[in-house]
């Protein structure tokens, strides 16, 4: 991750520094200044990115680490190429990016984005902002936004208390976005919706009240190792979008993740874990083209099952692991399709299999101490599961990786394994650590 960061810098101050503007701009500045120097600085943000927005080839906006500036206010944004980062004062001559941000704050408008790109020819480069989006209690609508075809990329920035969303690329436009946090949304985190294309990685998104990470309209959302913590739906795709989900996490929403008929889906290698409703639900009548290879489900209250399978058709699930607790219920189906389930783990479930309502195929797998293995008319051994303890390396510690002595190691499909993840293989880590047990801010 660290590594990734330092190429993005690298990378970032060459482009920048190899042609266009440069303009400085600090609360101490004046807008009356030409802004070409640390001396001679603008004082405003948006005066900064309308001197840029009129200047041939790449601009380079400078702000001072730790200076609090306005964002920008409705119907201002950004049209051509620049790079926004914070420098310290002593840095004016040599432009290095410092690592004390510079903070953005709302302009005083319900309706502003306080960082906006707009069209073909905005390419923003951004790195180490803090967006203060509810700064002076009226909460600006969007932290950053990129519309019409633009680009936007981001790197180590903090989006606090938007009213809407934190990062939204939106009618064709592209995001990569890599250690960001949006904290506090009154709607979403992130979102992508008609047919943009957004990239995040190694980001979160805390607290919000509507959705952490969110694919609609035809859009595609792909993260990497991100977390969704609090929110109403940790990970989404509708309405005909796409998502691509790798080694990411949620904890503590309503939904880990959910399908609602979006296009297609992959999820590899995540966690839900602390659902109040359910770890992942795929809603009545969807028809996402789901792929679902490694999924670990646990530390669920009474009431909230597992995984819930509803949809338009069938439905295949490969390497699950669940363990439940007193009054959950491990995977339930509904509907007149099959959910097929194979290589799985359930343990420690009030009831393992829910086929009262649905179809459930299930082999092979483990089933462990749950009160009742199955229940209701529809539910099908494939195999015959196997009922013994899994042996894992330190559940209580979130870790479900098997152990060497575990029976589930070499009792999958074609001699693989059983359940979310294969037996820990790393020998300077003797009892292994699952993907999403890192702090990456």
């Amino acid at each position: 991750m660290k590594r990734i960061i330092v190429f993005w810098i690298v990378l970032l101050f060459a482009s920048a520094s190899a042609c266009g503007s440069v303009w400085f701009v600090h609360s101490g500045g004046n807008n009356g200044n030409d802004g070409h120097a640390f001396s001679a600085a603008l004082a405003s943000f948006s005066a900064a990115v309308d001197s840029a927005n009129n200047s041939s080839g790449a601009d380079t906006l400078l702000l001072l680490a730790g200076d609090q500036l306005i964002g920008l206010s409705s119907g201002e944004e950004i049209t051509g190429k620049t790079f926004i980062w914070p420098i310290l004062s002593g840095d004016s001559l040599t432009h290095k990016p410092s690592s004390t941000p510079a903070k953005l704050i709302n302009p005083g408008t319900t309706f502003a984005d306080l960082i906006k790109a707009n069209g073909s020819n905005a390419v923003v480069h951004i790195f180490n902002l803090n967006i203060l989006a509810n700064e002076g209690g009226t909460a600006g609508r969007m932290g950053c936004y990129a519309i019409n075809g633009a680009s936007l990329y981001i790197a180590r920035c903090r989006i606090e208390e938007p009213s809407s969303w934190g990062v939204y690329a939106n009618i064709s436009s592209l995001l990569h976005a890599s250690d960001c946090i949006v904290i506090n949304s009154g709607g979403k985190g992130y979102l992508a919706s008609a047919n943009a294309e957004a990239t995040i990685t190694d980001s979160r998104a805390e607290n919000c009240a509507s959705y952490g990470f969110h694919s609609a309209d035809h859009a595609l959302l792909i993260a990497r190792n991100c977390s969704a913590q609090n929110c109403q739906v940790g990970f989404i795709s509708s309405s005909a979008g796409s998502i691509e989900l790798e080694n990411n996490e949620t904890k503590s929403c309503d939904e880990g993740i959910l399908f609602n008929n979006g296009d297609s889906a992959t999820v590899v290698n995540s966690s839900c874990s602390g659902s109040r409703l359910a770890g992942l639900r795929r809603v009545t009548n969807d028809t996402t083209d789901i792929r679902l290879d490694g999924l670990l489900i646990h530390t669920l209250a009474s009431g909230v099952t597992g995984l819930v399978c509803e949809g338009a058709n069938d439905f295949e699930i490969n390497h699950l692991t669940i363990h439940g607790g007193a009054g959950v219920t491990g995977v339930a189906a509904a509907g007149s399709f099959a959910a097929i389930l194979r290589n799985i783990i359930i343990t420690g479930c009030d009831v393992a299999l829910d086929g009262t309502s649905g179809s459930l195929q299930f082999g092979p797998g483990l089933l462990y101490q749950n009160s009742a293995d199955t229940t209701g008319a529809n539910v099908t051994y494939l195999t015959e599961p196997l009922v013994r303890n899994p042996l894992w390396v330190h559940p209580s510690a979130g870790d479900y990786h098997l152990t060497p002595f575990s029976p589930a190691r070499r009792a999958g499909t074609n001699g693989g394994h059983l359940g979310a993840l294969p037996a820990t293989t790393n020998s300077s880590e003797p009892w292994g650590r699952p993907p999403w047990g890192r702090d990456t801010h």
